[in-house]
């Protein structure tokens, strides 16, 4: 795949010829709408990032059949796109050549402060991984997007996948007993409580948290089932097979897969004061997931700012599947839970003047 401001290109190579056969440009409707849309030039419209899909093989460890459960493989050739006007595309690739280019509109922007977006524009984004501290696989990883402000702030979106994902089936079971155990202790929605208010002994704010909650796990297990479909090893599409495949082409007007979501944060406050060496801060302009070690139970990220500066960030809350269909009271609660759950942990500046000015060791000449 390569890419400009304004173009994508997925080639296909010949390892015979040695040479390029073919190519199609995936994204060509989505970009001619865009910058018939648009009258801005600068440095900052157009494409802002092209990545793969993301795809993970596992890990071996001692804890037995669970160390498989990280698996994640996405078709080859599936992408995705970030606009600078905040528009996120996600183009399906199947080995048929015959690819399904599914648009996913969100406005990954602020819709009430106008001005706001303008000041601090989307700047990168990137996908989620495996955690390596959960040995069932339970936490959403590579269904997790992540995108980067040029503040430095982030937000997160989930669940998001591709076509023809195939991931491990015990990750998705450990996701669904996390979510039907979690239902099982909370209560049911108020509503179905109000014919004997004079037994609710309890807060107003833990009754709306409690119902949240509710209600956003019901939404959870209803899109896994609908993308998924049958996880049992019994079905027909499972039999003898330890994956399960994500089939978006051929779902419902009333899926869950079509529902829309909703944008998660800030997660991370982006860093605004001066470092300690002195060095003001700078735009974000990249962001890259990093693999935790198995002793850091949190989320890490390392944001690259300009004039070589890298600000190494910590997320401790995991991101929520939540969808754009929740109430504005269920919305303030369960953001509530994950807004300014991370921090900036420690920021370096590399200085590429001194490490020019050193002297190159003999045995590298």
């Amino acid at each position: 795949v390569i890419y400009s401001r304004s173009r994508v290109f997925l080639l296909y190579y010949s390892s015979v010829d040695r040479k390029v056969i073919s190519y199609l440009e995936p994204f060509e409707e989505i970009l001619m709408d865009h910058f018939n849309a648009t009258s801005r030039r600068d440095d900052f419209s157009g494409i802002i990032r092209v990545r793969s899909a993301p795809t993970f093989p596992g890990r071996h460890s001692s804890s037995g059949p669970s160390s498989t459960s990280a698996v994640s493989l996405a078709p080859p050739g599936s992408m995705a796109l970030l606009l600078s006007t905040g528009v996120f595309a996600m183009y399906h690739h199947h080995h048929d050549r015959k690819a399904l280019c599914r648009l996913t509109r969100h406005d990954f922007i602020n819709r009430g402060d106008a001005e706001l977006d303008e000041l601090d524009p989307v700047a990168d984004f990137c996908f989620g991984c495996p955690d390596n501290n959960d040995d069932s696989g339970s936490s959403l990883g590579e269904l997790s997007l992540f995108l980067l402000h040029r503040s430095g702030d982030i937000y997160g979106v989930a669940p998001l996948c591709f076509d023809g994902s195939v991931v491990h089936r015990d990750t998705m079971l450990a996701r669904l007993e996390i979510l039907e155990e979690e239902l099982r202790n909370l209560r049911p929605p108020l509503l179905s409580r109000a014919s004997s208010p004079g037994k609710i002994m309890m807060k107003i704010d833990d009754v709306m948290t409690n119902d949240a909650k509710w209600r956003q796990n019901k939404a959870s297990m209803r899109w896994i089932l609908d993308v998924y479909g049958d996880l049992s090893i019994s079905s027909d599409t499972n039999r003898n097979s330890h994956y399960v495949t994500a089939r978006l082409e051929s779902a419902s007007s009333k899926s869950a897969m079509n529902w829309p979501l909703t944008l998660q944060g800030p997660l991370i406050y982006g860093r605004t004061e001066v470092g300690e060496d002195g060095v003001p801060c700078t735009a974000a302009s990249i962001i890259e997931h990093m693999e935790s070690p198995r002793s850091c139970p949190m989320s890490l990220f390392a944001i690259g700012r300009e004039s070589g500066q890298l600000d190494i960030c910590a997320l401790s809350a995991p991101l929520r599947m939540r969808f754009a269909l929740e109430s504005e009271v269920d919305a303030r609660v369960l953001g509530d839970e994950t807004t300014g759950s991370g921090a900036v942990v420690q920021t370096v500046t590399f200085d590429q003047d001194d490490h020019l000015d050193e002297e190159i060791p003999s045995s590298l000449k």
